[in-house]
């Protein structure tokens, strides 16, 4: 849906706009007529803090229900409120994955507009200096995680008309970047 690493032209616009814009906008076009059932809603994954946070908070702000889910209890106390449900979730596990939708459905009415599979892990070292712990760690966030909550979100994504599934990448999906092999 978005390309690019920071920010975004639009069209004929002359001006940078948002990733989080750009994203908002095109799932807006998904659907012209108002949404069956009510309030759209967004399950973000490792928004806790950083873009997962940022783009919670965008959502939040535009009327959306928003579920801000993070492996740190901690990291979601920010989100307060009735546009919010807050909760835990190790994108590594589909039990976790089970849980954490059943507690958004429950809040939502069985409503899943987009799932962003946000949750993401990196490190940066020559690689030789690494482990084998954390190769695997990497890959069960960041592949697992999105392999997992794509298939635990289906049913709930399949009731909602016009639902979308965003999975958030690196642009090191498109080049390599010196001392981070194997992410």
């Amino acid at each position: 849906l978005v390309q690019g690493n920071v920010n975004c032209m639009t069209p004929g616009s002359g001006h940078k706009k948002s990733k989080i814009d750009v994203l908002a906008r095109k799932l807006g076009r998904r659907s012209r007529q108002e949404p069956r059932g009510g309030q759209r809603t967004v399950l973000i994954t490792g928004s806790g803090r950083g873009i997962g946070r940022a783009t919670a908070e965008y959502f939040a702000a535009h009327g959306w229900k928003v579920g801000v889910f993070d492996i740190d209890a901690d990291a979601v106390s920010w989100a307060s409120g009735p546009e919010y449900v807050a909760g835990v979730i190790d994108v590594t596990s589909p039990e976790s994955w089970e849980k954490a939708l059943a507690q958004f459905a429950e809040a939502t009415g069985d409503r899943l507009d987009v799932l962003v599979n946000n949750a993401g892990i990196l490190y940066g070292m020559p690689f030789m200096e690494a482990s084998f712990a954390r190769d695997s760690a990497l890959a069960d966030v960041n592949i697992k995680g999105v392999y997992f909550g794509a298939r635990a979100a289906f049913g709930l994504l399949r009731k909602t008309p016009g639902a979308a599934l965003v999975n958030v990448a690196s642009a090191s999906a498109i080049y390599g970047t010196p001392e981070m092999a194997t992410y």
